[in-house]
């Protein structure tokens, strides 16, 4: 089995930082859908075959008016259409403006994109859904983020609650019997920054980290940073993921990463590079 890795895509941003964000967006869905038969390693799967797993900021102001039913229209839903199995959680851009996150919009989100972040498990996090015998948990990294103040921050929190039921689920029989054994989140869980509670870490990265160590997590994937870094056998897990950011927003890196679950060795994967020949890249 693959999986396609997609990240901080900030549908609807300000033209000030991404001026042809639709444009991208229009161009990516095209890739993924009416052309991608003639996309390099795209073209012989199945998209039924071919999770897409998307860690967070799926839009850049959740607050907006209309932010979501247009990520639903332009983005989400030709994906459903086209077959692929959507996989989603939350970023910190996807509750709020990016550096605030209220209740309001927290629901808002949930109610649009409820079938891709819970599909028809329960309605809270860890998220533990199934890809025939692969095992693929969601964390939402925002969880006790929500009502922070707007100090300029895009820090995340897990929580305690959550880290718990996480240790509970990796504990379960199926779980360890999974064949592979995948988890996502939108925060980087290995930045610490260079000051206390940097600005954009993940508060509980130390705990987090902890429970995932020698549990034989496969891969693990992240966005937040757009730095499109890899972070290879950290904590014991063979392949990490810093996945960028899927459009290329404010010019950042803009992998768009076909994982092999069948192999543990990173260099089997493949960045399908689906910006490559957008016209707004060339100079």
């Amino acid at each position: 089995m693959k999986i396609l890795h997609l990240t901080d895509l900030h549908i609807g941003a300000k033209a000030n930082d991404t001026p042809d964000m639709r444009k991208r967006i229009d161009f990516l869905i095209r890739k993924l859908t009416i052309d991608r038969h003639s996309v390099p390693h795209l073209a012989d799967i199945s998209p039924t075959d071919l999770p897409v797993v998307i860690t967070g900021d799926l839009v850049d102001r959740g607050i907006d008016v209309g932010a979501f039913s247009l990520a639903k229209e332009i983005f989400i839903t030709p994906l459903r259409n086209e077959g692929y199995p959507l996989f989603l959680v939350p970023g910190n851009h996807d509750y709020g403006t990016g550096s605030a996150a209220n209740r309001t919009t927290e629901a808002e989100f949930h109610k649009v994109f409820k079938d891709e972040v819970f599909a028809r498990e329960s309605n809270n996090y860890p998220v533990l859904r199934w890809v025939n015998d692969v095992a693929l948990i969601g964390l939402n990294s925002m969880e006790e983020e929500v009502d922070d103040d707007d100090d300029g921050d895009a820090r995340g929190r897990l929580g305690g609650n959550q880290l718990n039921l996480l240790k509970s689920i990796l504990s379960r029989p199926n779980v360890k019997n999974a064949t592979k054994r995948v988890v996502y989140l939108h925060h980087h869980p290995f930045f610490k920054g260079f000051i206390k509670k940097h600005w954009m870490a993940l508060d509980d990265t130390k705990e987090l980290q902890e429970i995932l160590k020698n549990q034989q997590i496969d891969l693990l994937l992240f966005g937040h940073k757009h730095e499109g870094k890899t972070w290879h056998g950290q904590i014991g897990i063979a392949k990490v993921y810093d996945g960028g950011t899927s459009t290329g927003h404010k010019n950042n890196l803009s992998p768009h990463r076909l994982i092999d679950l069948k192999t543990d060795q990173p260099e089997f994967d493949i960045d399908l590079n689906l910006l490559a020949d957008y016209q707004g890249n060339r100079a």
